[in-house]
């Protein structure tokens, strides 16, 4: 066998407390198609000592994905040298780090060592942190190279934080298109709203956090409830509730906004919806919920943030409205909902750009060759 065909031995470093959404789900897809086929895979997790729980709960789908597992309090210098030590022990040739601590952790551990080529993952616009391991890791000579999930981050990498633009490469996330399909039924998530199949539902798919722009979607709501009064809203994601009344305070309408938290059925929620925004108004990379809802052939509408705008063109797969901007996103959704035809065929468009640009497959190969390319 060729150097060039040998399986590759990958350890993938996450700080994340638990897989529930975004760049864990990501790294954990990842390792499982290249675990499939047949590199040596590895998973190290971030563990606290306050960590009660068995690993297995918070990191179940790696269980269940057959690949080992690690953790380490990557807050502590004394499992930095633990870590280092565990290196030498198990050699590999590409060290994967998602999230800045991760990757501090990991440049710290791997001092002076020539194994493994350390590979960072980027997957927000957001400024890396002055004086901190990751930002001396991200400029460091022994970063083998970075992965930025959008071209909008590969700018601000370079731009904002002085990253060599020749290590940076461009390979967007990936859907589970087997689970997000046009086949996908969303009767039953409109049966528990109380929401039937002819009435419009408008859905915002997002952690209820500042910058995702809950505010502004309430604000938009009486815009379109003025000229179609039968449209219902959807909120899904994690969030307090103090925090759900704060934002809809004097709602005049608030029977016809439903909030969802935490869903496994996430295909089937995006299925319920006529419309799936991103209302976001920073630090967002390509949202996965819209490329969820594009593998469905959902119809979109995106602010203008990072990204979002690689994937949903405006008038070509889905639609685009200025950040912060209730009035326009309010303009684009009676848009949508009054032109179904149009509205369908551009999310059958957006759904094609999908299939080339966000399976599985097709990310596996371009971080395989990136890896070859550095071992080489």
């Amino acid at each position: 066998m060729s150097a060039s065909d040998r399986p590759l031995r990958i350890l993938h470093v996450a700080s994340h407390a638990k897989v529930a959404r975004g760049g864990a789900v990501q790294m954990i897809r990842l390792a499982r198609e290249q675990h499939r086929r047949g590199h040596h895979v590895q998973c190290v997790v971030h563990h606290t000592r306050l960590h009660r729980r068995p690993l297995e709960w918070d990191f179940s789908e790696i269980v269940e994905a057959g690949l080992p597992m690690i953790s380490f309090d990557q807050s502590r210098w004394s499992e930095v040298l633990r870590f280092r030590r565990w290196l030498r022990e198990n050699p590999f040739d590409i060290l994967h780090a998602h999230r800045d601590r991760a990757l501090g952790f990991s440049h710290c551990a791997t001092w002076r060592m020539a194994r493994p080529v350390i590979l960072a993952n980027r997957g927000t616009t957001n400024t890396i942190p002055r004086r901190t391991f990751a930002r001396r890791a991200f400029l460091s000579r022994r970063l083998g190279a970075v992965v930025a999930v959008a071209e909008a981050i590969r700018r601000a990498l370079v731009e904002q934080d002085g990253v060599d633009e020749a290590k940076i490469h461009v390979v967007y996330g990936s859907v589970e298109t087997d689970r997000f399909h046009p086949g996908v039924d969303g009767a039953a998530v409109r049966c528990e709203l109380g929401v039937d199949k002819s009435t419009p539902l408008v859905g915002l798919p997002a952690a209820l956090a500042p910058k995702k722009g809950h505010s502004h979607f309430v604000e938009m709501m009486p815009r379109v409830l003025r000229e179609m009064p039968e449209v219902h809203f959807l909120w899904v994601g994690e969030g307090r509730r103090a925090r759900f009344g704060e934002i809809t305070e004097g709602l005049a309408e608030p029977r016809r906004l439903h909030w969802l938290e935490h869903r496994d059925d996430m295909a089937e929620v995006l299925a319920a919806c006529s419309v799936v925004l991103c209302c976001s108004t920073k630090g967002e990379g390509l949202t996965g919920a819209l490329r969820e809802a594009l593998a469905m052939a959902r119809p979109v509408i995106t602010t203008d943030v990072s990204g979002n705008t690689e994937m949903v063109r405006d008038g070509e797969t889905g639609r685009v409205v200025p950040i912060g901007d209730p009035e326009a996103m309010a303009r684009a959704v009676l848009e949508t909902l009054r032109h179904p035809v149009e509205a369908q065929r551009l999310a059958e468009a957006g759904r094609q750009w999908v299939l080339r640009e966000c399976t599985d497959a097709v990310r596996a190969d371009r971080i395989e060759s990136i890896c070859r390319s550095l071992l080489s």
